[in-house]
């Protein structure tokens, strides 16, 4: 029955390559899916619009990520730790699913830059590089990994087309990485009071797990090379150098889709964007003649 359940199929043939036909299908589907989304959808620059497609996204994460939690509980015949969903990577999924609810127009914002800047990052760095697909033998563990990335990426680009992002870089990045400290300082309370429960209650860990959300916590490693030898140096230059890289990154990206969104603007001026229309007041007042008008 469990077979059946979570569909534990194998590659028969080895594991797909890097850039091999797995990896460029998911690929092209993300760039595919990006394109008729920013071209038919995103340039009718609608809120509403915009809260129904990231949470449409949202949902999709949680169904899969449901899935995978299951798999592998069912596969192991115990809860993995590592595999709880609060990572760098993750998180998008409840910012997704959450921020179209959320009513104050500035904390919707600022979850929606995070998703299409740091969020963003996220699918972009594991595309390029997803180990993943290289080390599981599991299928759907590996569509799982290629697919969670895609739509991180697509639910960036599409943000990035749909709102006014790319233009005042300080509200951009501050509004992003102020959401990204309130998760990230979540991430590392769960750290370290999952390692003292554990601590105090080490016949409860009877698989020898850890918790290692963001690559964060001080008492795990990361598996990363350069990034262990710092962190066994220091962990305060390890975690600064952390946050220096995806700060770098974050700016890198911003500054690219600033210069594709002025190049896209000047040359299709019809689909650029135009501040929406809220609500009935500023309707009118948008529409009203001016009094010099009206002499």
């Amino acid at each position: 029955m469990n077979t059946y359940l979570v569909t534990n199929w194998t590659w028969q043939n080895g594991n797909p390559d890097f850039y091999g036909w797995f990896h460029l299908l998911w690929i092209f589907i993300t760039l595919a899916i990006s394109f008729v989304l920013c071209r038919f959808v995103a340039t009718k620059h609608n809120p509403k619009i915009d809260d129904i497609v990231i949470f449409s996204f949202g949902a999709y994460l949680i169904a899969i990520e449901i899935y995978k939690e299951v798999f592998n509980v069912l596969i192991k015949g115990y809860y993995p730790m590592n595999i709880f969903p609060f990572q760098y990577c993750s998180v998008p999924m409840y910012i997704a699913f959450i921020a179209p609810l959320i009513k104050n127009k500035l904390v919707k914002d600022a979850c929606y830059k995070f998703i299409a800047f740091i969020g963003f990052l996220g699918g972009l760095a594991v595309m390029i590089y997803p180990v993943t697909i290289k080390w599981t033998p599991y299928i759907m563990m590996a569509n799982h990994t290629l697919s969670w990335h895609s739509v991180l990426i697509i639910m960036g680009i599409y943000l990035m087309a749909a709102r006014n992002y790319g233009v005042n870089y300080l509200s951009d990045l501050i509004d992003s990485f102020s959401v990204f400290a309130i998760l990230a300082l979540l991430a590392q309370i769960f750290n370290i009071s999952i390692y003292n429960f554990y601590l105090k209650n080490p016949e409860l860990n009877t698989h020898n797990e850890m918790m290692n959300l963001f690559s964060f916590s001080p008492y795990y490693p990361t598996y990363i090379p350069i990034a262990d030898f710092i962190k066994d140096k220091s962990f305060l230059i390890y975690f600064f150098g952390y946050i220096s890289v995806i700060f770098i990154a974050v700016s890198i990206i911003w500054l690219v889709f600033a210069h594709a969104k002025a190049k896209l603007d000047l040359k299709f001026p019809h689909l650029a964007y135009l501040k929406p229309i809220e609500d009935e007041e500023e309707e009118k007042a948008y529409s009203a003649p001016s009094n010099k008008e009206s002499l």
